[in-house]
C-alpha cells in the first residue's frame, strides 16, 4: 500500500502561507480540530477536500498527498540492483511479488517499468516451474506471456518516453 504524508505536506504549506489551522478549517468549513487531526495524522481529510486543499496551496494532489509517481535514474539503478541481488538471495517468486509491487506503485513511471522488464527478460530462467508459470501471468490475465510485450509511447514534455508491459 502507498504511504501518503498529507500532514507533512498540510504543516508545510500552511506555514509557507502564514496562516493558522482555524483559518483553514473557515475556509474549508470544517473545525479547527480536523485540520489539527489531518496535520498529527489522527486522520485524513474527507477525499472530497482533496482538490481544494491542492488549489488552495497551488500544487497538485498528489503532492498534496506527498506521493510521487516518478523515480530518479538512481533510484531506479538501485531498484534495478536490489532485484539482481534478491533474485540471487531468495526464490525469484518473491522477486516476481515485489516487482508487482513496485508497478503498482509507480506505475506511470515508464523508465522503472522498462527497467523491470529487462530484469525479467534477463533472469526469468531463474523461476521455477511455478514461478515461471506465474511470471507468464504478472499482468494477472491468463492470456498474457513472459514475451508478450507492449510498447507504449508517451510524447510529455516534446519527448517520447517508452514503456512496455509484461
Amino acid at each position: 500500500m502507498i504511504s501518503l504524508d498529507i500532514a507533512k505536506t498540510l504543516i508545510t504549506k500552511r506555514s509557507e502561507k502564514g496562516i493558522t489551522q482555524g483559518e483553514l478549517a473557515k475556509f474549508l468549513g470544517v473545525s479547527k480540530a480536523s485540520v489539527s487531526k489531518w496535520e498529527t495524522g489522527h486522520s485524513n481529510p474527507d477525499i472530497t477536500f482533496l482538490p481544494q486543499l491542492a488549489s488552495y496551496f497551488n500544487i497538485s494532489v498528489d503532492e498534496l498527498l506527498g506521493y510521487e509517481p516518478q523515480m530518479t535514474s538512481e533510484e531506479i539503478s538501485k531498484v534495478y540492483k536490489g532485484l539482481i541481488n534478491d533474485s540471487i538471495s531468495k526464490p525469484f517468486d518473491e522477486t516476481i511479488d515485489n516487482c508487482r509491487d513496485i508497478i503498482k506503485k509507480y506505475h506511470s513511471c515508464f523508465p522503472l517499468i522498462y527497467q523491470i522488464g529487462v530484469f525479467f527478460l534477463n533472469h526469468y530462467m531463474l523461476a521455477s516451474n511455478d514461478g515461471l508459470e506465474q511470471t507468464t501471468r504478472f499482468t494477472g490475465g491468463s492470456d498474457y506471456s513472459l514475451f508478450f510485450i507492449y510498447f507504449r509511447f508517451q510524447v510529455s514534455n516534446d519527448r517520447v518516453r517508452q514503456s512496455f508491459f509484461i
